[in-house]
Parts: C-alpha cells; sequence; structure tokens
C-alpha cells in the first residue's frame, strides 16, 4: 500500500518521468538482492547523489524484497548456470581475480541471479512504465485536478537540476557518521558479537573484559576473558592486510597467554565405570579335559585287543569242555584197563597150556593198545591246551602293549596343551580394552575427518545460494592460521600448545599442519605430543615421561604405584592404518586375586613392556599386542596346567587299568593248569598200568607155564 500511495504521488507530481522510472527500477534491483553489499551502497550512492524520489525509490525497494524472498530459488538456478558458463568464464575469473570485487559477491548463486532478472526486469519494466506514466499524466491527469477532494495528490512545484546537493550531504553525513561509529564503537561491538558467538558455539558461558583492535594492522586484543571455568589474560589476533583485499583471512599470529583454572588435571581424565553391570571381568581360566572325556572319546586299541582275548578264550573254554568230556570217557577206559589186569593175574595163576600164554598175551597187547591210545590223546590235548595258552598270554601281553600305547596316545593331548602358549596376557586382557579406545579414536577422527580434507563447493542455502570459486591467481586458501600458541595452566598441570598453518585448503597452502603439546605435571614429568597432517596423511608422536599413578585396576589385576612411559607413533594415510605405541611400565606390587601361583609369578616383574601394533583398515584395523609378562605368565601358568595334567594323567591310567580288568574279570586262566593237571594224572596212571604190564612178557608167561607143569608133576 505504501509503494501504492507513493506512486499515485509521484505519478501526479511534476517530477521528471524518468526520474520515476528509474526510482522504482534501482528500487527493485535493491530489493531483489539478498544482502547489504557493494552493489546496493552504489545504488543508494545513486539515488540521493541524483533527484530520484526517495520516498517511492525505498517503497519500491521495499515492494521488491517481499517478491525476491520468493524468487529466492530462480535466482540461485539463474545465478548458478551463468556462473558456470564457460562462455563467460573469462570474464568472471577477471571479475574474480580484481581487488575488492570479491566483496560484492558477484560469484554468489542469488547475488548473480537476482542482479540478473533485476536487470531483465527492469529492462521490461522501463519500456512499460514510460508508456503508462506519459498516456497518465495526458489523458488521466487533467480530469483528476478537477476533482476537488483529489487536491491531496496536486502536483507540486518541480525543483530544478539534476544532482541533489542535500542527497550528497546526507551521504556525507552518513559516511562520516559510521567512520565514527566504527572509529569509536568498534570494540565494543567487536566485543560484544564476540561474547554472543563464542558462548554459542562452545555451549558455555563467555565474558571479555576489554577489546582493544587496530584497523592499521588489522589485529585484535582481548583482555581478561572468561570461557567457563576457564580464564585468560590476553588473546592477541593479527591479520594480514595483503590478502584481506581478496577476501582471504590470513591470521598471521593468534596468541593465547595464561589461560588457567582452578580444575584438576583429574578431572579431565575419564573415570573408569566400576559397577557391576557395565563393568567387564576377564579371569584367567583353565580348561583342561579330564582323563574320563577323552577316554570316552577315543577308539581304544586295548578294547580291541580284550575282543580277541576274549574270542580266543572262548576257542579255549570249548577245547576244555571237549578234553573234560574225553577225560570222563579216559577214566572209564583206566578203569576197564585196571580190571583187565587184574583178570590177567588171575589168569597167569592158570597158565597150563602154550595156548593160555599166548592169549595172556593177546590181551596184553590189546591194553597196550589202548594204553597208547590215550597216550595218544593225552599228549594231543596237552597240546592244544599249550597252543591256546600260548596265544592268550599273545593276547595278554598285546593288551597290556596296547593300554600303553592308549595311554601315550591320550597323555600326548595334555602335552600338546602344555606345550602350547595356553594364555597370552596382552592379548586376553588388553586387547578388548585397546579396541574400545581404537573405537574411540575412529569416532573422533572421523569427526575431525571433514575439517581436514580441502574444501568441497558447499550446497545450496536458502536466501544465502553458493559461492562458486574461479581460477585464482593469487596462490591462497581463503582461510589460514599461521602460527597458534596456548599457555593452559591448570591446578596441577601446564600445557604449551603450537599449531602452525590451520587452514581449509591444505593442497593450495602446500604446508602440513603440524601440532604440538608439551606439558608437565605432578603426575607426569612430561608429555610431549606432535601431530603432523598433510591432505590425505595424519603422523602422531605421542611421549609420556614417568605417568605416576597411585594404581592400575583392570579385572582381578591390580598395579600398585606404576610409574608408565609411552612412546607412539600413529600414520594414517587415507583409510589405512600403521601405528606401534610402546608403553614401559615400572610397578612395586602385581595382585592377581584368582589365583596365588599367577599372582606369585607377577611380583617377580618390576619392569612391564607392552607393544600394540595397529594396522589395516582404520574402521576395522588389525590389533597385535606383546608383552615380556606373557613369558613369565606362561612358566607360572604350565606349573599350574603340569600339576592339573599329571594328576589327571593318573587318573587316565587308572581308568585304563579299570576298563581292562572290567573287561577280563571273568578271564580264568587256571582252568587250562586244572586240565592238564587232570590230564597229567590220568598219564601218571596210564603209565603206572603200561608199567605193570610190562611184566607180562613171553618168558615171565612161559616161566609160569613151567611152574603150573612142574607143581603138577611133584
Amino acid at each position: 500500500m505504501d509503494f501504492l500511495i507513493k506512486l499515485i504521488k509521484e505519478l501526479n507530481s511534476a517530477n521528471s518521468e524518468k526520474l520515476m522510472i528509474w526510482a522504482i527500477l534501482l528500487g527493485l534491483i535493491s530489493g531483489f538482492l539478498p544482502t547489504f553489499n557493494i552493489i546496493t551502497f552504489i545504488i543508494i550512492f545513486i539515488v540521493f547523489s541524483i533527484r530520484i524520489p526517495l520516498g517511492l525509490y525505498f517503497a519500491s525497494w521495499g515492494f521488491f524484497s517481499i517478491v525476491g524472498y520468493f524468487m529466492d530459488y530462480i535466482f540461485h538456478k539463474t545465478g548458478l548456470s551463468f556462473l558456470h558458463a564457460n562462455a563467460l568464464n573469462s570474464i568472471w575469473t577477471t571479475l574474480y581475480n580484481t581487488p575488492l570485487l570479491r566483496w560484492s559477491g558477484f560469484n554468489n548463486s542469488i547475488i548473480m541471479g537476482s542482479l540478473i532478472w533485476g536487470i531483465i526486469l527492469s529492462i521490461i519494466l522501463y519500456f512499460i512504465l514510460s508508456k503508462s506514466i506519459s498516456s497518465y499524466r495526458t489523458n488521466i491527469f487533467p480530469k483528476i485536478q478537477k476533482i476537488s477532494y483529489l487536491r491531496w495528490i496536486l502536483p507540486k512545484e518541480e525543483k530544478k537540476g539534476l544532482l541533489r546537493i542535500s542527497g550528497l550531504a546526507i551521504i556525507s553525513i552518513i559516511s562520516g557518521a559510521i567512520i565514527s561509529f566504527f572509529v569509536f564503537l568498534t570494540d565494543p561491538i567487536i566485543k560484544a558479537v564476540l561474547e554472543f558467538s563464542l558462548s554459542k558455539t562452545l555451549h558455555k558461558p563467555v565474558s571479555i573484559q576489554k577489546v582493544t583492535t587496530s584497523i592499521s594492522n588489522l589485529s585484535l586484543d582481548i583482555h581478561n576473558a572468561k570461557i567457563g571455568n576457564f580464564k585468560t589474560d590476553d588473546i592477541y589476533l593479527q591479520l594480514s592486510w595483503k590478502y584481506l583485499v581478496w577476501k582471504k583471512f590470513d591470521i598471521t599470529k593468534l596468541i593465547i597467554k595464561n589461560m588457567h583454572t582452578e580444575k584438576s588435571i583429574k578431572t579431565f581424565i575419564p573415570k573408569q565405570k566400576t559397577t557391576k553391570t557395565t563393568k567387564t571381568k576377564f579371569n584367567i581360566h583353565f580348561d583342561i579335559p579330564k582323563a574320563s572325556t577323552l577316554l570316552a572319546n577315543y577308539n581304544l586299541e586295548t578294547v580291541q585287543k580284550i575282543e580277541k582275548l576274549k574270542k580266543d578264550y572262548k576257542n579255549l573254554e570249548i577245547l576244555i569242555k571237549s578234553i573234560n568230556n574225553n577225560l570222563k570217557s579216559q577214566k572209564e577206559n583206566i578203569n576197564q584197563i585196571k580190571t583187565e589186569i587184574s583178570k590177567l593175574d588171575k589168569e597167569t595163576k592158570n597158565i597150563k597150556t602154550a595156548n593160555d600164554i599166548k592169549s595172556i598175551l593177546t590181551e596184553v597187547n590189546n591194553i597196550k593198545n589202548q594204553i597208547s591210545a590215550i597216550k595218544t590223546d593225552i599228549k594231543k590235548y596237552q597240546k592244544d591246551l599249550e597252543k591256546n595258552k600260548q596265544i592268550i598270554q599273545q593276547d595278554l601281553k598285546e593288551i597290556k602293549i596296547a593300554s600303553k600305547n592308549d595311554y601315550t596316545k591320550i597323555s600326548n593331548q595334555y602335552n600338546m596343551i602344555k606345550n602350547n602358549e595356553y594364555l597370552k596376557f596382552a592379548q586376553t586382557i588388553l586387547k578388548p580394552e585397546i579396541s574400545n579406545y581404537i573405537t574411540k579414536a575412529t569416532t573422533i577422527y572421523n569427526k575431525l575427518k571433514p575439517y581436514m580434507q580441502t574444501e568441497k563447493e558447499p550446497e545450496y542455502i536458502r536466501g544465502k545460494g553458493i559461492n562458486v570459486k574461479f581460477k585464482d591467481k593469487i596462490h591462497y586458501p581463503d582461510f589460514v592460521a599461521n602460527l597458534t600458541k596456548v599457555d593452559i595452566k591448570l591446578k596441577d598441570a601446564t600445557f604449551k600448545i603450537s599449531i602452525k598453518n590451520i587452514t581449509n585448503n591444505q593442497k593450495l597452502l602446500n604446508k602440513p599442519t603440524i601440532f604440538n603439546l608439551i606439558s608437565t605435571s605432578k603426575y607426569y614429568k612430561s608429555l610431549n605430543i606432535n601431530a603432523q597432517y598433510f591432505i590425505d596423511k595424519l603422523t602422531l608422536i605421542t611421549k609420556l615421561n614417568q605417568l605416576k599413578l597411585d594404581s592400575i585396576s583392570q579385572s582381578n589385576i591390580t598395579l600398585t604405584k606404576p610409574i608408565v612411559d609411552i612412546n607412539s607413533n600413529i600414520d594414517i594415510n587415507k583409510n589405512k592404518i600403521d601405528s606401534i605405541s610402546k608403553i614401559q611400565i615400572h610397578t612395586q606390587k602385581v595382585i592377581y586375586k584368582e589365583n596365588k601361583l599367577i599372582s606369585n609369578a607377577l611380583n617377580n616383574i618390576h619392569y612391564i613392556t607392552i607393544t600394540t601394533k595397529i594396522y589395516g583398515q582404520i574402521d576395522k584395523p588389525n590389533t597385535k599386542i606383546d608383552s615380556n609378562i606373557d613369558k613369565l605368565l606362561s612358566k607360572a601358568l604350565n606349573k599350574l596346567i603340569n600339576k592339573q595334567i599329571t594328576k589327571q594323567k593318573f587318573k587316565l591310567q587308572q581308568l585304563i587299568n579299570d576298563k581292562i580288568s572290567s573287561q577280563q574279570k571273568n578271564i580264568n586262566l587256571n582252568i587250562i593248569d586244572t586240565t592238564n593237571s587232570q590230564l597229567q594224572l590220568n598219564k601218571n596212571t596210564i603209565d603206572n598200568l603200561k608199567q605193570q604190564l610190562s611184566k607180562y612178557s613171553k618168558n615171565y608167561l612161559s616161566k609160569k607155564l613151567l611152574k603150573s607143569g612142574l607143581s603138577k608133576f611133584f
């Protein structure tokens, strides 16, 4: 409405039509421009210098600012296409490399787009407004003059001349006021801006006692600043004029002197969680398999031999059963032979003729044949028994050998366990903790990485657009902090920090960012951290000498009053990491609660070295940890393992013997001797009978016959 009222008044004024049109067109361009910059300042200077209607210009500016807000994205797309046009690249490059023109923001997509659309629409509006205003004043305005209640829009007397002297005076006064404002109020304004911006960025209350600036050498002194619990005596910052005209911020020095706080260094060391629910417990334990378990899972050779023994013994039982049955028959035959011999004795007494002798001799031969047959059977049975006895004795011998083999093979599994590095202290106890720290460090590195990379083309932001960069003849990054020094004093520690070459484009600067920290404390003799970053490569060297702690406790292991030295070197190249860290710990006493033997072994260690190697992909690195305590622990563990293994081996031998005994309990080798005794008894009886038969010779019987005849004769 204001714009329409101003327009109507000017249409009915006596001012020049062209000046009215220029007021609208310049207001259009000013309204389309998103921010107050050099172009806007030039337009305002023209407006105040020439008799352009001020009211109409400012009304037009306000009206087209609203229109420009809704055309923001169109401006961005148009400006971006023009800035990226190859045909215009040389023009933009020339402008980009012209001093101070970078401050105009012509290389911003929205500023360029709004200028292009402002010029195009201004040309169109110029012809439309020229004809419209001329037609209005010729045809409509004379009729409006006759209407009495429209006298408020009657023409005013036109002021002569093109220049507006008062406008030039106003511009001079405003410029002088601005210069005076900056001269006298620069320090309070910068102080307020710094307090507000730092508080918002650091999320901590920031207060500054005094700010002193020097325009001539572009330096800034901040006195007695307080950031949270930290206080600093002085912060000195100096920029370079050489690069500022090219819109490049080159900080030659940033020195923060005597930053101090009453806080202790302990408050900055994260406390280890000790709650039962969150503490991870690492126990040194042994898993020696029981003898019964190994025996159950092993196919014993002894059992196979016992099965053969059983089979052979069964054959023996069958043989003995057969022999026993034959022995019964032999006994009957022997008794019969005894009866027959008794008959022979009677018959020899009644010999009367030679035929009687012949008959007796025939019977004797028959008895001898029977005795020989029995003796042959006895020899055969004895031979069979001896053969089976040898087979069974061989089986028993093989069982004994097999049991020894079985014991050796099974017990060798214990020897393999004993010979292995059964526990690696560093891998078991330290690796989970180190992996946890690697994960934390990787998270921090990934957060810092975007700031360490070469700057990328920013994405479009509404109302701000993006800045397009052209070939820069000034080969220097947009932001460089050449040297930054910070001195920090805590209650119990001091830090001296130096950082060189902080930049938004390290490739262009072609210098590595160098970070150095030196610290001393009552808890350690010295801490020295050196880091060097260049594009995609980061090298970090850390040296910590004589860190003194009351104790280090991890799981069930406690180190009393340790002194720690740390040396580490970390190289990160793109997504790969290669690092080595050496930790040396001097300790008075080591306690392991779970096992007295291990605790005693650890107590002999007064100098611990731990070497950690981290290599491979940074997201999933490989970790290797070595420590000198592994060897001593292995000795202690081997002693403990040997004790358990000896116990299990003894039990194993018992179990094998019990198994053999249980399998052999029904095997009785005495039955061979018993059967042999019976056979021998029969043999002896037969031999006696044979001896009895030996007297029944032909001569003996003839004498009997002779005696019988003589007695008859006498």
